[in-house]
This record gives C-alpha cells, sequence and structure tokens, in this order.
C-alpha cells in the first residue's frame, strides 16, 4: 500500500522529482517508526484485553446508567482516525474539528461525574491525565478511587460488615461461621472481615456458589450442606439467579413465589448440626456467627449447643422473608438462655454478644453510622468505572495528538518539497 505522504502526492497531481521524493522517503523514514510504535503499543494493550473484560468494562459503564457512552466513544475513535488522514485539511478546519472532539471527550466524562456529585473534581483528575498523556497499555493501573478516604469497604445487604469490622481492632485475626453463606462477595456479611485477615467456614447449600468460594475465597473452608436441628438429608428449593437469597426448605413460601411467577427447583442436599461444625472446623474461639437460613433458624440453634462452644457474637436475620415483620419470638429465647444479649436491631438483623464480653457488646451497640467512615461496593465499582473511561478518553487524546502531530511533520515536508509558487491546496 503506498504511503501516506506518497498518496497526498498522487491526490494533487503533481510530479515530483526523484530528489524530493528520496528527500520525502527519507522524512518519512524517521517519522513513521514513531508512530508505528504508537500502534504496535495501543495493539498490544488491545491483545491483553479478551472479550469479557470488554463485556465487563461495557457492564460497568452501562451501570452508571450512560449505556451510550461506549458507542459514543467509538464513534469519536473513528472521527480521530479519519483527522489523521485529512492532511490537507487548512490549520483552521483541523483546529476546529480538534475542539469539537476535545469538547465531545469532555461531554462524556461530565455526563457520568454529575451522577457522582464530584464533577469538577473529576474533571480536574481527567485534565491531569490529559496533561500527562501517557500511554494505553503503558500507564500504572489507576488507584482505588475513594479507597484511601474509607477505613471499610461494605459488601453486605445492610452494613453488617461495617458493625462486625470495628471488632478487627481488637481481633487481628479472627475466625467466622456463616450459616447461609449466599454469594462470596456481593451482599456478603464476612467478605469484609476476610478482607481484613480473617478466616472461618462459609455454609452454603447451593452448588454454584460453593463453586465461586473456591475461587474467590481461597483462604476459607467452604462447605455443601444445610444446617439443622440433627444430622440427616433436607429438601431445599433452589430460588432463580435474580432472587438466589430466597433458597428455602418452606414449601408455603415456595408456593407465594411461584405466585409472583419464580421458579424454584427442589434438590437434596446433606444436614448436618452446626455443634459439629464447631468441634470439626472451628474447634478454637469463633468470632463471629452469622445465621441467615430462611425460616430456618429455630432448627440451626437447636442443633448449634450454643452453651458449649460459645462463639463471641451471633448475627441472625430476624425478619420474615422480604418483609419488616418481626420472626424471632420463636428462636431468640435459645440465645438470651445460653448467655447471651441483645445488643443491637438493625432493621433486619438482631446482634447478640455473649454476657461476659461488655467491651464487644459497647462496640456493636450502635448501626453502622458516619464515624466508620465507610463506604458500599457498588460506589467503589462505580469510581472504578469513572476511572477506566477516564483513562480511555486519555488514552484517545493521546493517540489524536499524535497522528495530528505526524500529520503536521509530513506537511512541512511536502511544502518544503513542492515547487515555488504551488501549494498543496491546489489541484
Amino acid at each position: 500500500m503506498p504511503s501516506l505522504a506518497r498518496r497526498m502526492i498522487n491526490r494533487m497531481g503533481r510530479p515530483i522529482e526523484l530528489r524530493a521524493g528520496n528527500a520525502v522517503a527519507e522524512a518519512e523514514s524517521r517519522l513513521w517508526p514513531a508512530l508505528e510504535d504508537i500502534r504496535h503499543e495501543a495493539r498490544e494493550a488491545d491483545a491483553r484485553h479478551d472479550a469479557d473484560a470488554r463485556h465487563e468494562a461495557r457492564e460497568a459503564i452501562a451501570d452508571l446508567g450512560v449505556e451510550s457512552l461506549g458507542a459514543r466513544l467509538d464513534a469519536l475513535q473513528d472521527q480521530l482516525g479519519a483527522l489523521s488522514g485529512q492532511t490537507e485539511l487548512r490549520n483552521h478546519q483541523r483546529d476546529a474539528e480538534l475542539e469539537a472532539i476535545r469538547r465531545a471527550f469532555t461531554d462524556a466524562i461530565v455526563e457520568i461525574a454529575s451522577q457522582q456529585g464530584s464533577l469538577s473534581a473529576l474533571l480536574e483528575r481527567f485534565d491531569r491525565r490529559l496533561a500527562r498523556a501517557e500511554l494505553p497499555g503503558v500507564r500504572p493501573a489507576p488507584a482505588l478511587a475513594g479507597a484511601s478516604s474509607y477505613e471499610v469497604v461494605s459488601y453486605a445487604q445492610n452494613q453488617e460488615d461495617v458493625v462486625l469490622a470495628r471488632m478487627t481492632n481488637l481481633v487481628a485475626h479472627g475466625t467466622f461461621v456463616d450459616v447461609g453463606a449466599g454469594h462470596p462477595i456481593m451482599e456478603n456479611v464476612t467478605y469484609a472481615l476476610y478482607l481484613r485477615g480473617w478466616r472461618g467456614v462459609n455454609i452454603e447449600p447451593m452448588s454454584r456458589e460453593v463453586e465461586m468460594y473456591g475461587i474467590d475465597r481461597p483462604d476459607d473452608e467452604t462447605l455443601q450442606l444445610a444446617i439443622g436441628a440433627e444430622k440427616g438429608s433436607l429438601t431445599l428449593y433452589e430460588a432463580p439467579l435474580e432472587n438466589r437469597g430466597a433458597t428455602t426448605s418452606d414449601v408455603n413460601l415456595v408456593e407465594k413465589y411461584s405466585r409472583d411467577g419464580e421458579d424454584f427447583v427442589p434438590f437434596e442436599v446433606a444436614m448436618v448440626t452446626l455443634s459439629s461444625v464447631f468441634a470439626q472446623y472451628a474447634p478454637g474461639d469463633v468470632h463471629v456467627v452469622k445465621i441467615d437460613v430462611e425460616g430456618m433458624e429455630t432448627d440451626v440453634l437447636v442443633g448449634a449447643d450454643l452453651p458449649k462452644h460459645q462463639p463471641w457474637v451471633l448475627v441472625i436475620e430476624a425478619t420474615q422473608p422480604n418483609s419488616s415483620a418481626d420472626a424471632s419470638q420463636d428462636w431468640e429465647p435459645l440465645v438470651l438462655n445460653s448467655g447471651y444479649r441483645l445488643v443491637l436491631f438493625d432493621g433486619l438483623n438482631r446482634f447478640y454478644v455473649r454476657e461476659d464480653l461488655t467491651e464487644i457488646a459497647e462496640l456493636l451497640s450502635l448501626p453502622a453510622n458516619v464515624f466508620d467512615h465507610w463506604v458500599s461496593y457498588q460506589l467503589v465499582d462505580k469510581e472504578r468505572a469513572l476511572e477506566a473511561a477516564m483513562a480511555f478518553a486519555a488514552a484517545m487524546d493521546y493517540q489524536r495528538s499524535e497522528a495530528e502531530g505526524y500529520a503536521r511533520s509530513l506537511e512541512t515536508v511536502l511544502a518544503a518539497q513542492e515547487p515555488t509558487g504551488i501549494t498543496s491546496e491546489s489541484t
């Protein structure tokens, strides 16, 4: 394929002397490798991202409610590519187009940033990225936005992990047992503790979630079991993906969900007592036990033998499934009569602390609040998406500026070789 300079010369229809052609070739030989290096870096960066990574990036941007951003940036990239080949444009035409593209990039970032309530700070960071003009693929990974400003990232449904994280200041490497563990990260009560150095036992009957624990939390012990009043087996009804936490053994609940159009699939699972889990997998101090079993709380507590094992803290979901109605009246006496006192009800869970642990009781007596310096994982994910969008925009701006500089260099070389009195605008 003819070089860019050769194609431009041919389009102008100007015969060029061999001497002039050699000069152009020499100039290109100096200019072309620099642009090829840039393109090579960009290709390598693209090769490092497979289809799943691109899909996740699009999903992260879509989560912000700005589904059109990816298409807009793709269109802008096409404009930049077209611009690099249009060396015959006069300076004022090119500058106008570049300014329009810059405004479009800025508008895209403004559209996202306005949803986060931190517009000026984000634009400042965007401007600093443009000033640095780092190449894609070789820039350092963006820092987790805002992470240094917070002591706890909360993954739990109701910030239970923010309350429990206060214990990590007293117990650096604690132990937990999570009954009805659910997803290993999202809406998980013990994942924040895991990230802070605690380890434990996750008890989850659904095979899909158990497999994820092996990947996301390999240092924990994860058991595919049900917990009940005695050893045996249990029929559970597995909830659909959009409502996984509703998996239950309660046929009445399943019928209610079915009337709402949700399909639950029955399956059999082995059942053991919580006391046997303590004895086999956590024979020492257990600092936190979380119980979320969709109506089976009484059976779990009957088989726990709390007076024998004496875990420090119990966090038990205390409302009826998908309701604010209290469900603790049937099982709370089992807890209180085992040497525990209620220290907090957060609207969903009841927190119980062993009676002799007064310092822990005081520590957990307040719900999550501003003084815990916490942030939700959803906000962190959105900030990561913003970082990715700004990095992409900065990389595109860098490639545009490189293409523009190369085009100007070629124009200078061509202008120097043209016969006197003939301009590049002539046909």
